[in-house]
């Protein structure tokens, strides 16, 4: 009865009783209990600038977190913020983009590959002016109302007999009341961003992701053979991931620099805090 009641006012789907700050994790080895790690690398060197754990299945929402945490420890923000469609959560990237930093993001739809069909969306002209849309048979399709969940406006075709008629009817819609299609709250950005994910110079970059942020992943898993957290919680999982993010700086650091040079810059380093902290103290006694 406990755990019942825990899981109503948790506002969870499940609840885990080992470690009740994890969530239901699907992964390509099945579902069970576990954490969403999360990187951001530099693309210079390849370093990570900042790591976290999370309790979500998927990335939705986290761009704008991630971006500005990394945005915090390097104490100025980037040119270019990179990720995959997992993060392509619009209305999460517009806080990014109110910042100036441009981002690169592909949108599930680009993913996928997938070629734009005959009665895709992106195949009916939107009209600012009148707002409304027409279809690729020059119907209209006006205003119906708000879609909370989505974000965005409804717009449907005017008359319902229109596309009954039509001799696409089931395959542009089998819906009696007609087409239907929503425009997002953050439309014309999700459209701006997807002209400019395919512009050859932001594909190069996008390239370079994989090979960035991939590549730490790959070290973790494969190299330092850390399939799975050791530690429960969230303190605990924060700091393992820092722990792990800790040494895969440490090997890649050891590959720009050479052993003797990285120990001779950290040697120097020390020093220089040493230094520092001995100049406060004096200050302070003085």
């Amino acid at each position: 009865m406990q755990i019942i009641k825990e899981l109503k006012q948790s506002d969870k789907k499940n609840l885990n009783t080992v470690d009740k700050d994890c969530t239901r994790i699907n992964s390509f080895q099945g579902t069970g209990a576990g954490y969403n790690a999360q990187v951001v690398v530099d693309d210079k060197n390849g370093l990570i600038i900042s790591c976290d754990a999370i309790n979500a299945n998927n990335d939705l929402g986290q761009f704008s977190i991630q971006v500005n945490q990394a945005k915090e420890i390097l104490g100025k923000s980037p040119q270019v913020a990179v990720a995959d469609s997992g993060y392509a959560y619009t209305e999460d990237l517009a806080k990014i983009d109110k910042q100036q930093i441009q981002i690169i993001v592909p949108t599930q739809r680009l993913a996928s590959g997938k070629e734009i069909g005959e009665f895709d969306k992106r195949n009916f002209r939107y009209d600012a002016g009148k707002d409304c849309y027409f279809c690729p048979r020059d119907e209209e399709l006006v205003y119906d109302g708000l879609n909370r969940k989505r974000h965005g406006k409804v717009y449907k075709i005017k008359d319902a007999e229109t596309c009954l008629r039509c001799p696409a009817f089931g395959k542009c819609t089998t819906a009696e009341r007609g087409r239907g299609v929503i425009r997002l709250d953050e439309e014309e950005l999700r459209e701006r961003l997807e002209r400019e994910y395919n512009l050859s110079e932001n594909q190069a970059i996008y390239k370079r992701r994989q090979e960035k942020v991939e590549l730490v992943f790959g070290h973790i898993k494969r190299n330092l053979g850390v399939s799975s957290f050791l530690l429960r919680g969230f303190e605990g999982v924060r700091a393992e991931m820092a722990i792990l993010s800790i040494c895969f700086n440490v090997r890649r650091m050891i590959s720009l620099l050479g052993r003797k040079a990285l120990i001779e810059k950290l040697k120097n380093a020390l020093q220089t805090q040493c230094s520092l902290v001995f100049n406060l103290n004096m200050e302070k006694v003085g």
